[in-house]
Order: C-alpha cells, then structure tokens, then sequence
C-alpha cells in the first residue's frame, strides 16, 4: 500500500501553504473552494509527500468542530492499492476483531467509524429530536455508508451509480449523479 496523500486540518490556509512552501513542499494544485462542505482544499507535494489541506470557510462545515477541538491536525490518510476488492476482504478480515467500529467501502476507499457513528444513527437521532416518524423520512444514497441511513428511512433512493448492494435495498433507483439523479428523484417521489 502506497500513501497518496495526508490530509491536514489548518486554522489558515495563507499561512499553513507558507509554512508547508518553508518545507520544501510545492503547491501543486491551487486552493479550491467546496461550498457543500464548506471548506477549502489545497494539494501541495514534495519529493515523497503530497498533503491536503483542509480549512473550515464556514462555522457549519464538517471540519469546523474538529478543527476547534483537535488544532491543525492530521485528519485523513488515503491510500493507493493495486486491488481495491483484495485490500477490502483484508480490512474486513482486520477489522473483524474490533467490534468498536464499523466500516463502509466504495469502489475506490474505505470509511472507519465508531460503531455509534453513522449516518443511520445521526438520522435517527435527528428524527427523534423532531419528532418525525420513519415513514415520513425519504432518503438518498450512493455509498456502502449510506446503508445504515436507509434503515431508519421509509423511502429509500439508490443513484444510478450507486454499489450495486445499495440498489438491492433501495424502493427506488433513479439516475446517476452525473445526470441529476437527485433532483430527479426529489421532484417525482417528494414534491
């Protein structure tokens, strides 16, 4: 296993890229904004490391939490393999004698999580808080990881390019993302 990248949690993206420019590292890509996220990302690489780094824009980002809590931080480390499906059958087998966690794969990474962190549980615990019931609840995946929120759902959307597992338990396929699968999903079963 070859590591592609390590992603890095920074405070400010001006001064972590000097601090990594100070390093010997190179910024090989500029700094991008994600407004689903809410963050902005850069990749810088040196002679053996290429880093990613992750800045909050906004107080409701993902990060935003962690990065009040933990600092500039190592947040992620993504992995280059030949074989995703040999990699996979190996973290399983690994992961088999943790019960404290919980993994979701796709055709290209792997998530690891708490047992008690999911997007099944966060649904759950958000419908509970507004009291609505599971049958009033519609969602929408592509992922391995999205398995668990479509136990606490009624209506369960797989996009068209969704893991084939995810297909099999979904009321409903639509098209895949790159066609608006979403949207088209969102106007036929729930507007």
């Amino acid at each position: 296993m070859k590591v592609h990248h390590i992603g890095y949690l920074v405070k400010n993206m001006e001064r972590a890229i000097e601090s990594f420019l100070m390093l010997g590292y190179a910024i090989e890509s500029p700094t991008v904004r994600d407004d689903i996220r809410k963050i902005n990302i850069c990749f810088m690489i040196n002679e053996a490391t290429r880093v990613e780094l992750i800045e909050s824009v906004d107080s409701d980002s993902a990060v935003s939490g962690l990065i009040t809590k933990m600092g500039v931080t190592p947040y992620h480390i993504c992995y280059e393999v030949p074989s995703i499906a040999q990699e996979k059958e190996k973290l399983k087998e690994i992961l088999s004698v943790y019960p404290q966690v919980k993994a979701a794969y796709t055709g290209i990474y792997a998530e690891i999580f708490s047992k008690d962190a999911s997007k099944g549980n966060g649904l759950k615990a958000l419908s509970a808080h507004l009291g609505i019931e599971k049958e009033e609840i519609a969602c929408i995946g592509d992922g391995e990881n999205d398995s668990f929120m479509f136990e606490e759902s009624g209506l369960k959307i797989a996009m068209g390019n969704a893991e084939e597992m995810l297909k099999q338990r979904a009321d409903y396929v639509t098209s895949s993302n790159r066609h608006d699968g979403a949207a088209e999903a969102i106007e036929k079963y729930i507007l």
